[in-house]
């Protein structure tokens, strides 16, 4: 079966086709809730502090008393991340992919990453939930 569209009869095709994209554009997430930001909040607090135990594992071994007073207080820091700027694609209620400019007590956080971009998914029982972290790809590759 073959079919085509020529002339005038493609134009209500087409018509069609640009009006479910530009619904599906103006009806995507532009904005995160309290929950799904507090999500990626605790897995930044994770991976951060688990790189921090390490240190302080390491000076408690030493006997470096400053070494773990430091390291104590780097783990404290982490209870001030802050996500300065969100984007958010995708439009179904159950996936997005989140962009985030991260920072710990109003500097750049502990890696080196400041931006970061997570795929989040959201369950009826336990809300959002951070599945993984991925790529600016699967950001911007996002369309719907």
């Amino acid at each position: 079966m073959q079919f085509q569209l020529k002339g005038w009869a493609a134009v209500p095709f087409i018509l069609l086709v640009l009006g479910f994209v530009g619904y599906r554009a103006v009806s995507a997430r532009s904005s995160l809730d309290g929950q799904a930001g507090e999500q990626i909040k605790l897995h930044l607090r994770g991976v951060y502090a688990s790189g921090n135990l390490d240190e302080l594992r390491t000076a408690h071994a030493e006997g470096r008393s400053e070494g773990v007073q430091q390291g104590i207080d780097k783990i404290l820091d982490l209870n001030s991340i802050e996500l300065e700027t969100i984007g958010v694609k995708g439009s179904t209620e159950d996936e997005i992919v989140v962009k985030c400019r991260v920072t710990v007590a109003g500097l750049a956080p502990p890696d080196g990453k400041p931006i970061r971009y997570y795929r989040l998914k959201h369950q009826v029982a336990f809300g959002w939930k951070v599945d993984r972290e991925v790529s600016a790809w699967s950001y911007y590759g996002k369309l719907f």
